[in-house]
């Protein structure tokens, strides 16, 4: 099933079979399926009620994955900023996917794409605070990749808060040069306090 097939799934209604079972698993956690579903549909149209009596029946269900979307990819879809905030506060987290690839960077996009603006707002916010995600992490970020001492340096001088700053997944500038094996800079991140 595909993204696409999925959005068209909830807005239909149509519960994937794989879900319609008391021990769904598609994340690490057995689940309700039909309570999942559930969020997702509650999620998609904005019902705050619904999603509440979900959330204390089960907290878990905040992170229930299907075809890599969570809840969440459903309100921030739909434009749903009420709910957005809920499914944050109650920790929703796409970086549980079981890939990364629909993780916070392209429900941040995605938000960004649509106009959601008060929604993209809520995402870093909340990435923030998990993470300390920066936007302008990238300079750094790009830096680093690009290997060049003098960018890295020049990143770090004009903006010594990237020094903890993460991207869109979490990482840091320690990340990035493990990614890139560049040993010699990982104690030097780590000495600022990386």
């Amino acid at each position: 099933m595909t993204t696409e097939n999925l959005q068209a799934a909830v807005r239909q209604c149509e519960q994937p079979l794989e879900m319609r079972t008391k021990n769904y698993v598609y994340g690490v956690e057995i689940l309700n399926g039909d309570d999942a579903w559930a969020l997702f549909e509650a999620a998609d149209q904005g019902d705050m009620d619904r999603a509440r009596e979900l959330l204390d029946k089960d907290p878990r269900l905040v992170n229930a994955q299907y075809w890599y979307q969570f809840p969440l990819h459903r309100a921030v879809e739909a434009g749903k900023t009420e709910m957005v905030r809920l499914l944050l506060d109650h920790g929703a987290d796409p970086g549980q996917s079981r890939f990364t690839y629909n993780s916070w960077d392209k429900l941040l996009r995605s938000a960004q794409q649509k106009h959601h603006l008060e929604i993209a707002g809520l995402l870093r916010s909340s990435m923030h605070r998990r993470f300390n995600y920066q936007e302008d992490f990238g300079s750094l970020k790009d830096a680093i990749i690009s290997r060049d001492a003098a960018a890295i340096e020049q990143a770090i001088s004009e903006r010594p808060g990237l020094i903890s700053a993460s991207d869109a997944f979490g990482n840091n500038a320690v990340h990035w040069c493990v990614m890139t094996r560049q040993m010699q800079w990982i104690s030097r991140f780590a000495e600022m306090g990386t």
